[in-house]
């Protein structure tokens, strides 16, 4: 990712970080920080969640994703004025948007947020240096459901447009983090225009239970191919399915 520092840039960091700590009701010293660390982070979405306010953002379009927090920063349009309040410039359940993210990083056991993002800046959207409309972004990728069963098991399951034997893969992420424990780097193969992945809960890296307060998004896509991607957020409100 591309990293720019100047002072300009680290004084209006420190005035946004200043806003959100007041405006989120801060008024007491949390511990004792080091010097903090300033620098811009530029890349592009992987996935918005349903708020606008949770991000993943790759170094290149169709990468894999690093989590952050944005609610509460500071926001424009590529040069345009900058806004304090919402909704922000991100589309959200989108991917390969452009942006430009101010990233404070605080080094303090105590500190709510480790890394705050101060301010947002949404350049553009991924383009092609060599366009070939005819081969890229051909076919499509949807995902129909995501099932639940306490203790057991997750299943999704969608359809896709691509030939029979294309690998997908997929990423999950809960409350804007993403899930380590995930499978996705596993080919999950078109078979007659449909995909299913089943996740077995409880073995291996994969907690036995999902956390109900978090809201997820699953992103699958082509592995080794175009920017095909399909986004699906979901929470477990009214779920998961009870154990039979």
């Amino acid at each position: 990712m591309k990293i720019k520092t100047s002072k300009q840039w680290i004084l209006l960091a420190v005035a946004c970080l200043v806003g959100i700590a007041f405006g989120a009701g801060i008024t007491r010293v949390i511990g004792v920080f080091s010097v903090p660390r300033f620098e811009i982070v530029e890349g592009y979405t992987t996935n918005v969640d349903l708020d606008g306010e949770a991000i993943g953002l790759a170094p290149e379009p169709g990468g894999r994703g690093v989590g952050y927090q944005v609610a509460g920063a500071w926001w424009r349009e590529k040069d345009g004025p900058w806004h304090t309040h919402g909704p922000t410039c991100l589309e959200p359940l989108s991917s390969g948007q452009k942006v430009r993210l101010g990233v404070v990083h605080l080094e303090s056991s105590e500190a709510p947020r480790a890394n705050a993002v101060v301010w947002l800046e949404c350049v553009g959207y991924a383009t092609s240096s060599e366009p070939t409309p005819e081969i890229t972004h051909k076919g499509s990728i949807t995902v129909e459901e995501v099932q639940v069963t306490a203790g057991e098991q997750i299943v999704v399951h969608g359809r896709s447009t691509l030939p029979d034997g294309t690998c997908l893969g997929s990423e999950l992420w809960a409350d804007g983090e993403l899930q380590a424990w995930w499978p996705g780097d596993a080919c999950v193969a078109v078979e007659n225009g449909a995909w299913q992945t089943v996740v077995r809960l409880g073995t291996g890296e994969v907690p036995a239970e999902l956390d109900r307060s978090a809201q997820y998004m699953l992103r699958v896509f082509q592995q080794n191919g175009p920017n095909i991607v399909a986004v699906f957020a979901f929470d477990l409100v009214g779920s998961p399915t009870p154990e039979p």
